[in-house]
């Protein structure tokens, strides 16, 4: 019993010092685990050389029986406590691995990354911050964000907290003066109770440049912009759009020539447009003018102002098109025609307006023989809301009261503020 004992601690014991090694491999420690392995062998050692002089009957004394049960329980927790902790240390191996991947792929990131407290001051950075600003890591971990953003004011962070996710413009001072224009997206996060701030720098200034040439090149056509087309007189199949009409419609040129005037005018069919223009056919007109509305390619529509004449060159007929775009004529047309029928306070319907449908009303009731109702409210002690409460307070009483007034009466009822 004795000898199954002793081998079985000889066995365990070299399996301690092999598990010893393995962590050796998976920590990358080989001082703690190298001396763990090293006592692990020359107990192992000491053990087999105790099991040799027994079988060979070389011990002139008793070895003592509890003490080897002791050993071999020491011997037994050690191995279970190696091969639990081996999982354990796989697990931290891989969790630093994909910490290392995820600090390699922020530092490779096209954006510069940012991680500011509530104090402005930088806590860390990623590689691309250190290349775009110019300064080295060690003394961007020495500055604030003001320091590279003149514009930069702690009264945002204030902004940035109850936003969570703010986007913003500035521009960002390098170490050698330079300043360029970026696009910031900064977020406000809390980590172990304390709140932090990460930025987001992309260089737009490509963007930016692209952007001029656009708006300068914008300016210049500024005068031309309204939508020219000329189309066959025959087939009405488009021959020539200038670029503002692609721009605007959404289709390229060679797209246009497959299309007609009908294409782009779902209030017309090929038989009413015919006969609109028929006029300029005959000679009768030389102009026509009239309003509509464009479809353009995503099928959104707008209101245009159409110019429209035939010319003929060359025994060629052919019909030019002056198209102008009167969508925010006909918004603010709209709004002057809601304006002058409606209280701007209450958005009911105005004394003007209420006159004049009671006018109507009255001329054509004999006709109608309809029956209709009026009823007069007024709002008492109105003037000691204003005196106590003030203005505000009385116009928004007002309001309220419309509100409610309008949710009880029906569609067709006129209901105004006199």
């Amino acid at each position: 019993m004795f000898l199954i004992i002793l081998g079985v601690s000889i066995v365990l014991q070299f399996t301690a010092a092999l598990l010893s090694l393995r962590l050796i491999k998976i920590t990358r420690k080989w001082g703690a685990w190298g001396f763990i392995a090293a006592a692990m062998t020359l107990m192992g050692a000491r053990r087999l050389i105790t099991f040799y002089h027994v079988i060979s009957n070389k011990i002139s004394y008793s070895p003592d029986f509890s003490a080897e049960i002791v050993a071999l329980c020491i011997s037994i927790l050690m191995v279970l406590g190696m091969i639990l902790i081996v999982p354990i240390f796989r697990k931290i191996q891989a969790t630093n691995k994909k910490l290392l991947f995820e600090k390699f792929s922020i530092d490779k990131a096209h954006d510069a990354i940012y991680w500011i407290d509530q104090n402005s001051r930088f806590l860390d950075v990623n590689h691309t911050a250190c290349t775009m600003t110019g300064y080295p890591r060690r003394e961007l971990l020495n500055m604030q964000l003001s320091d590279i953003d003149s514009e930069f004011r702690t009264e945002l962070l204030e902004e940035w907290k109850r936003q969570q996710n703010v986007t913003y413009e500035t521009d960002l001072k390098t170490k050698n003066g330079y300043s360029f224009p970026v696009e910031i997206t900064a977020s406000h996060f809390f980590f172990d109770g304390n709140e932090y701030f990460c930025l987001f720098a992309n260089d737009i200034s490509e963007r930016k440049q692209v952007e001029k040439s656009i708006s300068r090149f914008s300016h210049i056509l500024e005068d031309s912009l309204n939508e020219i087309y000329l189309f066959d007189a025959d087939t009405l199949k488009f021959v020539q759009v200038n670029g503002a009409a692609q721009r605007n419609l959404g289709y390229t040129a060679e797209e246009f020539y497959e299309l007609t005037p009908v294409d782009l005018k779902p209030e017309f069919t090929r038989e009413s447009f015919e006969e609109l223009i028929a006029p300029l056919r005959s000679g009768e007109k030389q102009i026509t003018v009239f309003e509509t509305v464009h479809m353009r390619k995503d099928k959104s529509l707008y209101d245009v102002e159409v110019h429209l004449q035939l010319m003929k060159h060359d025994r060629e007929a052919m019909f030019a098109a002056i198209i102008l775009d009167i969508t925010d004529r006909k918004q603010a047309n709209e709004q002057l025609n809601y304006q002058a029928s409606h209280d701007t306070l209450t958005g009911l319907f105005n004394r003007h307006e209420f006159e004049r449908r009671c006018k109507r009303l009255l001329s054509t009731i004999k006709e109608e023989k309809a029956r209709h109702a009026l009823c007069y409210m007024d709002l008492d002690q109105f003037k000691i809301v204003n005196d106590t409460c003030g203005h505000t307070a009385g116009d928004e009483l007002l309001r309220q009261l419309g509100t409610e007034l309008m949710n009880s009466v029906r569609q067709r009822d006129t209901l105004a503020r006199l």
